[in-house]
């Protein structure tokens, strides 16, 4: 009898039930790019402290929520993570005056922004998050 029981509790699937908690999409992924352009004006504003600070708050009021949700549905927030330290890590290094390394910045917060969008968009509760600002 323990073994049928110990058999069917191993052989359950990880899918998700309507237990996770599922933070808002639609709410937080505008704010989350409010806070990457932010932290991208004032890094080029000569600010690279406060641009690496505010890029670690936007992290963790508007993508931090969704990593458990993520992870129950299947989705491996780490390199998003590993890509917002990279990025700040970057971002407190003292800004140049060069268009190239500007460029490179934006660049990277683009693709941080389209990572955080088609994972959140795998969620099954997000909707398209193409919406104007």
């Amino acid at each position: 009898m323990f073994g049928l029981l110990l058999t069917i509790t191993a052989c359950q699937t990880s899918a998700p039930t309507a237990a996770v908690d599922l933070p808002d999409p639609e709410k937080h992924f505008p704010a989350l790019k409010e806070g990457l352009d932010e932290a991208l004006l004032m890094w080029q504003g000569a600010q690279p402290e406060q641009a690496q600070a505010l890029l670690e708050q936007t992290y963790h009021a508007h993508f931090e929520l969704f990593e458990a949700p993520l992870r129950a549905y299947g989705i491996d927030p780490l390199q998003i993570e590993y890509d917002f330290g990279r990025i700040g890590w970057r971002m407190r290094r003292a800004p140049s005056t060069r268009r190239s390394d500007a460029e490179e910045l934006s660049g990277l917060l683009l693709l941080l922004e389209h990572d955080i969008e088609e994972a959140l968009a795998a969620l099954p509760a997000a909707t398209d998050l193409h919406q104007p600002r």
